[in-house]
């Protein structure tokens, strides 16, 4: 994610070429000639500036007091947020990943709920993130908080082999395996919509695992991807390998195409893995860049990282695996939408798919999803026949016998009303009429 340091080290580039150097370090900066007033800052303007009312707006943080003050509170209750502005509440307790001395992987048993935090202190399009374990119990300042500014909550559990759970669980021989960072974990879905959960519904005759890192650089998913997938060694029909723009910089290790596809090609082979598909997943930044860079944002200054994009597919067409741009997937929906800005439906940030995105990303691997069965309708009534066919001739004996009965019942009362004798002869048919069920006759 785009972090707010860089954005810090923008601001001060902006200062220092608009003001000039010369002019910041000069002894007497403040007593400038009139050649230079036009860089020298008036303080008065300045001040009213920063000292202006904020504005603000009802279920939005526009203070950074308004965390700030929560922070200790976060940290004891294991909340963590995604900034680094806020890198205190980012304890072991609260992080989704664990380092050994192998490599970063997700923690087992995860059981954590995920949402956004309405605000104005971040990058637009890189909103806050908290976390925290779903048993948690929040003081009633952080459910107030959450309840004001939070939104999108949903789960996130992991198994005990540190895997995204899969839903429903579908026990197969043959795998599918789902690997990459944030996108391919499903880091801002519900379990249920992960893409492997989602290809599971639709396909109950192999079983799909996630082999993911969240917020994990391509260094840290093959590391993660080599050591979890030998476990499944002779199972796995499929690698599904999120590829995402940001791991298209070249001063990081396993930073270049070329080092990915030949880590991912010895893998294929040493586990036998028969198909690989890239996801290439860009940066909404790239997707639509005429109006998600803004200047003076760092966001802005983000590479245009099309030339080594198509080298990637060139590489990875050479070592004979498949294709797919996610981010065409996205452009493609927004189209058939009519308007340039519904392609952000498609993204729940910067790089993650929302449920929409997903949906449309599924629909291409498997087409539309079917719809429900139509239910079986009820008859209002059975056929007469029906009905005599299943009835119990004893039973209907008896209801007879009974129906008799009631019918003496009714007479007896009726001579009753002129000589007083009902309850002798009411006495007589009930006892007659037992001996007659008793009989069988």
């Amino acid at each position: 994610m785009i972090r707010s340091a860089f954005l810090a080290l923008a601001a001060a580039a902006i200062l220092v070429v608009t003001l000039g150097w010369q002019n910041i370090t000069s002894p007497g900066w403040g007593q400038l000639p009139v050649a230079w007033s036009q860089f020298s800052i008036d303080w008065d303007q300045l001040a009213d500036y920063y000292n202006q009312e904020k504005i603000e707006f009802p279920g939005v943080v526009s203070d950074e007091e308004q965390i700030k003050s929560l922070i200790p509170k976060m940290v004891e209750a294991g909340i963590g947020l995604s900034t680094l502005s806020y890198a205190q509440t980012q304890t072991d307790r609260a992080r989704l990943t664990i380092e050994n001395r192998e490599c970063i992987s997700p923690k087992a048993n995860l059981d954590k709920t995920v949402l956004f935090v309405r605000s104005t202190l971040s990058e637009p399009l890189d909103p806050i993130i908290a976390f925290h374990d779903r048993t948690t119990a929040l003081s009633p300042e952080l459910s107030l908080f959450f309840q004001d500014y939070g939104y999108g909550a949903h789960t996130l559990t992991t198994n005990a082999l540190a895997e995204r759970v899969t839903v429903p669980l579908v026990e197969q021989p043959r795998k599918v395996v789902v690997a990459g960072g944030s996108a391919a974990f499903g880091l801002l879905l519900d379990d249920a919509n992960s893409l492997a959960s989602r290809l599971q519904k639709r396909d109950n005759s192999r079983q799909y695992v996630t082999l993911a890192v969240p917020e994990g650089s391509a260094e840290q998913v093959i590391c993660n991807l080599t050591k979890a997938i030998p476990r499944y060694r002779g199972q796995v029909d499929e690698l599904i390998y999120f590829y995402s723009e940001a791991d298209l910089d070249s001063g990081d290790r396993l930073g270049t195409p070329e080092e990915v596809i030949s880590a991912l090609k010895n893998l294929a082979q040493n586990e036998s893995i028969g198909k690989v598909t890239i996801f290439y997943s860009p940066l909404i930044y790239s997707l639509a860049p005429q109006f998600t860079r803004y200047r003076g944002y760092a966001s802005d200054l983000l590479p245009n990282r099309q030339g080594v994009k198509d080298r990637l597919k060139k590489i990875v067409a050479g070592a004979g695996f498949g294709w797919l741009d996610v981010g065409e997937v996205a452009l493609e929906a927004s189209k058939a939408q009519g308007t340039e800005f519904s392609v952000l439906n498609n993204f729940a940030d910067d790089r993650n798919l929302s449920l929409q995105g997903m949906n449309k990303l599924v629909e291409r691997l498997l087409g539309p999803e079917p719809p429900p069965p139509a239910p079986t309708p009820v008859s209002a009534a059975p056929a007469e026949e029906t009905v005599a066919a299943t009835v119990d001739p004893g039973l209907e004996k008896r209801v007879q016998k009974q129906t008799e009965a009631l019918e003496d019942i009714r007479a007896a009362a009726g001579r009753a009303a002129k000589n007083n004798r009902l309850k002798n002869e009411v006495g007589r048919i009930l006892e007659r009429l037992k001996n007659e069920l008793a009989s069988g006759q």
